[in-house]
């Protein structure tokens, strides 16, 4: 007999019986009694090799939105919130204004850029599930319309490629420092240290002349793709405004409510 901790008492013959029945339910392949051949334990290979198919799509859509949406908010951030240049701008900083801003098209350029990057990683199945989203604060929520269809030996399996994941950065909170921008112009023009004039964790500000330079850092570090090369830096949102134009943001809370 083998004894395990805490007095357990396994006996051998419980072991020999378990590895019995083991072998035999894996076994493939046996003689019947007219002395043919019968598959035994085919239907149980075929579906742990129908899971193993599954969980490998399954994992691999989970792994390719994360990579996505953190590569998404990184192009998002860099260009200001735009999915193209609707801007001009000044040291790479896009110049946003009453007549170039994003507040009414951020979200739609996200999805824009996680099309392209989902895209991207499900082309390895040859699959484009065309999703409709939702978002809200870090919450997004894919739905697919289209199915993938995976072969197992002589099976079929139909998926959908539905998601839910958390965002690492809320695209609500470049709304609420646009708006900021606004109601503190006074303080950011006179202040000698302008992020004084607006609370939001990770920001920094860097002036010349009336041209303010925003940059609203993550917290963590993340793996992206710059050019040839992969680097691990913060998801930065940049944009650059001209506070000495008076009528700048003057129409922000009117497109702060059309953009919710």
């Amino acid at each position: 007999m083998i004894y395990f901790k805490r007095g357990t008492v396994l006996f051998f013959p419980t072991l020999l019986i378990f590895y019995f029945i083991l072998l035999l339910s894996i076994a493939i392949i046996s003689f019947n009694s007219e002395g043919g051949e019968i598959d035994l334990g085919v239907n149980q290979l075929r579906i742990l090799g129908s899971h193993i198919v599954i969980d490998d799509f399954n994992l691999f859509k989970e792994e390719a939105v994360r990579i996505s949406s953190i590569q998404s908010l990184y192009y998002l951030g860099k260009n200001g919130g735009f999915f193209e240049k609707k801007c001009e701008k000044i040291d790479g900083y896009p110049l946003l204004g009453s007549n170039c801003n994003f507040l009414q098209s951020i979200e739609n350029d996200f999805y824009l850029y996680f099309n392209n990057e989902i895209n991207k990683h499900l082309g390895y199945y040859k699959y484009n599930p065309e999703y409709s989203y939702k978002l809200s604060g870090k919450n997004l929520r894919g739905t697919s319309k289209n199915i993938l269809s995976l072969n197992y030996q002589t099976l079929t399996y139909h998926l959908k490629g539905d998601f839910y994941i958390e965002l690492p950065q809320d695209i609500a909170t470049y709304k609420e420092l646009y708006k900021k921008v606004d109601e503190n112009r006074t303080c950011l023009i006179q202040e000698a240290k302008p992020e004084t004039c607006i609370e939001i964790s990770g920001l920094k500000i860097k002036r010349e002349g009336d041209i303010f330079f925003f940059d609203l850092l993550s917290k963590d570090r993340y793996l992206v793709i710059e050019g040839e090369s992969v680097i691990q830096v913060p998801i930065t949102f940049k944009f650059a405004m001209d506070l000495g134009v008076k009528d700048l943001l003057s129409n922000s809370d009117d497109l702060l409510s059309q953009s919710k």
